[in-house]
């Protein structure tokens, strides 16, 4: 039971010197909380009463039909009677007919009313009566445990307080009175019904169909060998709560046997001698517990760590798979990624032995295809990311990469792709590791987010030769976009700082048209040639110019000096004044356009006469001035 309420919220706090009143927020917290737990027993109890209630009406019917017939067995049998009295009648007068004596003629032994029924109608009837009576007294049993609950769940008026004290007085009254035994014990009650009818069956028939015999033995082993499995191994479904304690006697006894067998062997041949088995007498759910969830600590790590962790990993991969929930797949990321730094500190404080085995353990815990599913999921959303981390510090507290960082750490490993051997996981879901690395890659340095992606290449990223999400070549969308930290290593990754595009452009026009100076810079220093012409015989200044880029256009003429008496340069600060670049007319007037400014163009105008046409028209006289 339980509700994921947060009861300090849910209900106003209560008054000093008013807690413990008749309506004080503690009672009708445990009103809520009690009718939880009700909600859930009851549940399990109508579940089974349910069951057991159809199961013996039917049942019960079944061997009444058997009865009818078979009782008819325990009555005198007047045909068999008269046919032996026939009998005995026809050999006398045979021989009244010779010599011999009366006497030399048996009696027939049976008279009217005599009983003809043997041992085996006896049985046969006594054992399906006692299965009737049974079954019979479990659907009455049943009818009154359903009146029970009734009881028990019966609306109480009165304050909060009232109600929470008649419900405690109810519960620890179910307690007290073993309600829940007694409703657990109904199924075996009918399961013993059953089972004494098999054997009235197999009586009945044995003398007609022996196979009916064996098919009943095969039932009471199928019986009583899943009773027994949960004892010998208790993840094992087939449960029956009562008959687990029963059957944990049974085995102990069994291995008792074979225990005290293998002392006499060994003090004969003077072999080892394993330990005396013992007994726990835990009930089901103890065992359950203790199996499921086992301590682990630093002298049973070895032998439990392996088995905990396994079912750690198998519980989560189950939720990470079967849900389409991706905020869940997410949970199980940070989830994760806690689990192995709980790991990592449970490592901190062991010996180097010790620390070594531990190793050992967590790289084979790793190997679960929890970790290379959850790997593949965490590359696939940071390849979505819509924008970057705002710190270095919020990159590493990101679970996906804390996830990655750990189980590289873990596995003392570098990168990702060195870890896959580890991992174990198929070549599909390996060519996804590899695929996310290099799209989470294009994502972070598109977004200019390089502390994640210096990260990415540190896991193993291929940067990719074109951009996953513009068609362009990486190196050109990264150069178009102003990330002038990222081009080093695009071109160290074997990409031609002068690659060309469809348009013959280069990461150099995208950079200048762009107007990022630091990106200019980034592929000048990387020897990016000045002078190539895309298809539109525009080289990267020309676009710079175009675009009015005056931090650029002033570094690239700083670059190649005196260039302003070039045939195509020579209209630039009249291009500048008639779309009002007045920093790009300062740059141009500082490196001797000046010169130009009597220059008239094809409509017969200054410079200055097309700065006046762009001030007069937009009404600003920046252009002007300058």
């Amino acid at each position: 039971g339980g509700r994921n309420y947060d009861y300090t919220e849910l209900y106003v706090e209560d008054k000093k010197g008013e807690e413990g009143k008749s309506n004080a927020r503690v009672w009708n917290v445990y009103l809520d909380e009690g009718e939880s737990y009700d909600s859930d027993m009851i549940e399990s109890f109508r579940n089974i009463i349910d069951g057991v209630l159809l199961f013996s009406a039917l049942f019960s019917a079944v061997v009444t039909t058997f009865v009818a017939q078979t009782s008819q067995s325990l009555q005198p049998d007047n045909a068999q009677i008269m046919v032996a009295l026939l009998y005995e009648n026809n050999r006398l007068l045979r021989v009244a007919g010779n010599s011999t004596g009366i006497d030399a003629v048996p009696s027939a032994g049976l008279i009217p009313g005599s009983m003809t029924h043997t041992s085996t109608d006896v049985w046969v009837n006594g054992l399906f009566f006692g299965s009737l009576v049974m079954s019979l007294s479990v659907a009455l049993v049943t009818v009154l445990v359903k009146q029970w609950i009734q009881a028990y769940t019966s609306f109480v008026s009165g304050s909060a307080k009232d109600r929470a004290l008649i419900r405690h007085f109810r519960f620890r009254g179910v307690g007290t009175w073993k309600l829940g035994s007694i409703i657990e014990s109904l199924p075996l009650m009918l399961h013993a019904s059953v089972a004494i009818f098999f054997i009235g069956l197999a009586l009945y028939v044995s003398q007609l169909s022996s196979p009916i015999v064996s098919l009943t033995a095969v039932t009471f082993m199928f019986y009583f060998g899943t009773s027994a499995l949960p004892a010998l191994s208790i993840d094992c479904p087939y449960r029956i709560p009562l008959l687990f304690f029963v059957a944990q006697h049974l085995l102990f006894v069994v291995r008792m046997t074979i225990w005290v067998f293998q002392l006499f062997w060994s003090r004969i041949c003077h072999a080892p001698l394993a330990k005396s088995p013992s007994l726990h007498g835990n009930s089901l759910k103890d065992s359950e517990k203790s199996a499921a969830l086992p301590q682990v600590s630093q002298d049973t790590f070895q032998k439990i760590f392996p088995t905990a962790t396994k079912l750690t990993c198998d519980g989560l991969l189950w939720v990470f798979t079967d849900s389409s929930n991706q905020s869940v797949k997410t949970v199980v990321v940070q989830g994760l990624a806690g689990l192995l730094e709980e790991w990592e500190a449970f490592r901190n404080p062991l010996n180097s032995v010790m620390t070594q085995a531990f190793n050992q353990s967590r790289r084979k815990a790793m190997s679960h295809d929890l970790f290379a599913n959850t790997i593949a999921f965490s590359l696939q959303q940071l390849s979505e990311l819509q924008a970057p981390f705002g710190s270095e510090e919020a990159l590493y507290q990101d679970c996906r990469v804390r996830l990655i960082s750990c189980m590289l750490s873990a596995d003392f490993q570098t990168s990702v792709t060195k870890s896959i051997p580890y991992l174990h996981c198929d070549p599909a879901l390996q060519n996804q590791i590899q695929t996310g690395l290099a799209r989470a890659y294009v994502t972070a340095v598109l977004m200019s987010n390089n502390a994640l992606a210096k990260l990415l290449l540190q896991w193993g990223a291929i940067i990719p030769y074109a951009s996953s999400t513009s068609g362009l070549l990486l190196l050109h969308d990264v150069a178009g976009r102003g990330n002038s930290h990222a081009l080093g290593d695009i071109i160290d990754s074997g990409t031609s700082v002068d690659a060309r595009d469809s348009n013959g452009n280069t990461a150099l026009h995208f950079a200048a048209e762009a107007g990022y100076l630091e990106s200019v810079k980034a592929l000048v220093a990387a020897e990016a040639s000045l002078s190539i012409n895309n298809n539109n015989h525009k080289t990267a200044l020309e676009l710079a110019v175009k675009n009015g880029q005056a931090d650029v256009v002033a570094y690239i003429l700083d670059l190649k000096g005196d260039i302003h008496q070039d045939n195509r340069f020579r209209y630039a600060l009249h291009y500048a004044a008639r779309l009002g670049y007045s920093g790009l007319a300062s740059v141009l007037l500082d490196r001797g356009w000046g010169e130009f400014s009597s220059l008239r163009d094809s409509h017969g105008r200054t410079p200055l006469e097309c700065a006046r046409e762009y001030a007069q028209a937009m009404g600003e006289s920046e252009i002007v001035a300058t």
